[in-house]
């Protein structure tokens, strides 16, 4: 746990920043124990096949076609591109994707504001599925473009937030069952929930946790945070950036409660070993900081799509 006076620090700095939190990816981390998984390590099997209507953003230009139906990628690993400490986890994996989404429809797909902030957003990038650790090498079939922005909303102030994008794909996703979102009451404090997705861009993983009370930022800014909970959640799971965009799956029910939009800072540096690690934190509700933007919001336009 950070000292008294670092946390203080921190807390003060995303009062100051507020306003600004959805102009930029920001950050998640590590919430008591590293509880992220690969997918067919996932104790609940029925939730890891959750994990098929999952896709990471990936610039296109990062994508390379052997002219053959495979796709070719950067192999290098997450350890040395971000400068990682050796004893991270899921240090020699690779990390391709820039933010995570999910599919509500055949070929529609569910992700955070910010990862879709304009028309280019959506033409630069493509979206890829089923990509896991054992991934080298992708096939065509995996990869899907961008074909039009249904709709797109970020905003974030002392009253409101929101930051969600719906896209419509090239074409639908074959063999992979869209998720189901909550249609009807809400989500309870304590309610158990998954989230799948790829933290800091690495391949798909999911981590565990429950939705959290009101956090000591939230507290101090009453009742502008009562206002703006009407469209958010909170809950201690181990996300990063890369999770924007994440589906967050009720335990139970296997309905999507929400949308990951932001968190805490991600890493921390090692100044005598100049390498950077995973920051952790206390599992208190005082300092969660893990943001969902509640489904409901997005609600009546999906159901328009289906």
């Amino acid at each position: 746990m950070k000292l008294r006076r670092r946390t203080f620090l921190f807390i003060f700095s995303l009062f100051l920043n507020t306003n600004n939190a959805a102009a930029r990816p920001v950050a998640k981390s590590i919430y008591g124990n590293d509880d992220r998984y690969e997918v067919d390590q996932y104790p609940d099997k029925s939730i890891a096949q959750l994990s098929q209507a999952t896709a990471g953003q990936v610039p296109t230009s990062a994508l390379i076609s052997d002219g053959k139906g495979g796709v070719n990628f950067d192999l290098r690993s997450i350890g040395s591109k971000m400068q990682l400490c050796p004893e991270e986890r899921f240090v020699e994996e690779s990390n391709i994707a820039r933010c995570s989404g999910f599919l509500v429809a055949p070929d529609v797909l569910v992700t955070a504001g910010h990862c879709i902030s304009s028309l280019e957003d959506c033409a630069d990038n493509s979206w890829v599925f089923g990509y896991d650790q054992n991934s080298k090498k992708l096939s065509e079939q995996q990869v899907y473009r961008c074909k039009a922005v249904i709709k797109q909303n970020k905003v974030s102030n002392a009253v409101f937030t929101s930051d969600y994008a719906v896209i419509r794909l090239d074409r639908a996703v074959t063999g992979v069952k869209p998720l189901e979102i909550r249609t009807q009451g809400r989500i309870k404090k304590g309610q158990s929930v998954v989230v799948i997705g790829h933290p800091s861009g690495l391949p798909t993983k999911i981590t565990d946790g429950n939705v959290a009370n009101w956090n000591i930022l939230e507290k101090i800014t009453f009742p502008f945070a009562f206002i703006r909970r009407a469209n958010y959640f909170t809950a201690n799971v181990d996300t990063f950036g890369g999770n924007s965009g994440s589906a967050v799956i009720n335990s139970q029910t296997h309905e999507v409660e929400g949308i990951l939009i932001s968190g805490s800072v991600d890493y921390e540096v090692d100044q005598y070993r100049g390498c950077r690690y995973s920051a952790r934190y206390s599992n208190n509700d005082n300092f969660v900081f893990e943001k969902i933007l509640k489904i409901r919001v997005v609600k009546k336009l999906i159901k328009t799509l289906l």
